[in-house]
């Protein structure tokens, strides 16, 4: 079983489990920010990363093929996120089209590494009856390297490193230290 942020929300269309998008919804936000905040305190020895996916352009592949196309897609996603992490790390969807990941690391290589895995598998071609897509994601990553880091520095750190990728062109990722430093992203690969 994924260890989850508590409270999450299944979109009974696609059977995806989200929490509602941050901060608009307080009650779940706090769960969220709990989770992973009692990791901080508790754990201070690990370095830990914060992920958020984005589908790139997803609002045409609603326009152009429908919403439950559209959904068909956030499950492959989904699907795809699952198989690149471990079973007792935090993943979720936090809005639509976004999802995050929070896991403790060994090295900036194997992050870089992870992110390259998980930047090709969410490059993707999805197919469901005659319609079919080619969808991809952008990543931003923020990485804790002392102990004292919060959520809300680690979320801020990984949405500028977003960000950053969408400005590379999309379909990679960047990772930023909390400080915004950028560590590494795609096109360093």
């Amino acid at each position: 079983m994924y260890a989850v942020f508590c409270r999450l929300v299944r979109d009974a269309g696609t059977g995806a489990v989200f929490v509602p998008a941050i901060p608009c919804a307080p009650q779940h936000s706090v769960l969220l920010l709990d989770s992973i905040e009692k990791q901080l305190v508790e754990k201070k020895e690990e370095k830990y990363a914060f992920f958020i996916c984005d589908i790139d352009n997803f609002k045409q592949v609603n326009d152009r093929f429908g919403h439950a196309f559209g959904d068909y897609c956030i499950c492959s996603f989904t699907k795809a996120i699952r198989e690149h992490f471990r079973k007792d790390n935090i993943l979720g969807r936090i809005g639509g089209d976004e999802f995050v990941v929070f896991i403790p690391y060994s090295s900036e290589r194997w992050l870089e590494e992870k992110a390259a895995e998980l930047s090709k598998a969410l490059d993707m071609v999805c197919t469901k009856e005659q319609s079919s897509c080619q969808v991809s994601a952008s990543i931003g990553i923020s990485i804790s390297l002392q102990a004292g880091s919060r959520f809300d520095q680690l979320y801020q750190s990984a949405d500028s490193a977003l960000y950053q990728t969408k400005k590379n062109g999309k379909n990679g990722f960047t990772i930023m230290e909390l400080t915004g430093e950028k560590v590494a992203d795609s096109t360093d690969l």
